[in-house]
């Protein structure tokens, strides 16, 4: 696979960060308990978050 795929790749996995960002802050603010634990969308939140910047820095990895 050619560095111009692995950046289409990295975008889209991108997005997919930015859209566990806002569904974990969708849970937050709707206080959707995870075991009892009111940290459902935080968990979600830091899981996107650092998705995002695994692939940004796989896309600038690859230029």
């Amino acid at each position: 696979m050619d560095n111009k795929s692995r950046q289409f790749f990295n975008m889209i996995g991108f997005i997919g960060g930015v859209w566990l960002i806002f569904e974990g802050y969708q849970n937050y603010r709707a206080g959707v308990e995870f075991f009892g634990i009111h940290t459902g969308g935080i968990g979600l939140m830091t899981l996107g978050t650092l998705f995002c910047l695994l692939n940004v820095y796989l896309f600038y990895r690859n230029r």
